[in-house]
């Protein structure tokens, strides 16, 4: 076969049941089973959840049951912070991205060195100093035909933003994937993993 594997991205786990969380263990411990047999890999993408959140939430989706299935690679996809909270804030704080990983690291014990860290390339534009609700995804292109793009301040994470008619943009540029990937490495991540819109930046 002419590829490595699959990396299964199911959204909206955080919603589920417990119901739905133990057919998707079934699901993936099959897959697994199959995928074995060929030499293939099976990498899973998960929500970003830290120790807050897993104590706060009530959910049935469980770092520690994904773990039990010694699967090849477990993403984390840090990212998307902003929903339902009030601009300005950034897709991808490094704070929120610390806890996560740490949260991740004890919860997986000796599969977390499978861990991979999920890095944003894309941009967003929202209403500016309000609850971020309603986004509109953009290509970088976009963002850098904007009067504004030059004006743009980058934050303590490396995102960069701006505010334009009252809108405000995020985007993310190959300093920030640099900056991101050297971070993550540095709280003990080995890979990484990059959600692009085509025509993004990639790493300098």
């Amino acid at each position: 076969m002419d590829f490595d594997g699959v990396e299964i991205d199911f959204e909206g786990s955080l919603e589920w049941s417990v119901e739905d969380f133990e057919n998707y263990i079934e699901f993936l411990a099959e897959l697994k089973g199959e995928f074995e047999k060929f030499d293939l890999e099976v990498i899973v993408d998960m929500p970003a959840i830290d120790n807050q959140m897993n104590l706060q939430v009530d959910h049935p989706y469980k770092y520690s049951r994904i773990a039990q299935l010694g699967l090849d690679g477990y993403v984390l996809m840090m990212y998307d912070y902003m929903y339902g909270k009030i601009d300005p804030v950034g897709i991808s704080p490094e704070d929120w991205v610390e806890r996560v990983v740490n949260f991740a690291m004890d919860e997986f014990g000796e599969e977390k060195t499978k861990l991979i860290g999920g890095i944003h390339s894309y941009a967003y534009r929202t209403e500016a100093s309000k609850v971020v609700r309603d986004l509109e995804y953009l290509r970088f292109v976009d963002i850098q035909k904007n009067s504004k793009y030059l004006e743009a301040v980058r934050d303590s994470s490396g995102e960069l933003s701006f505010v334009d008619q009252g809108k405000r943009y995020y985007f993310a540029d190959s300093i920030y994937l640099q900056k991101r990937k050297d971070f993550l490495e540095e709280l003990g991540l080995q890979q990484v993993n990059v959600w692009q819109i085509i025509g993004n930046p990639w790493f300098e």
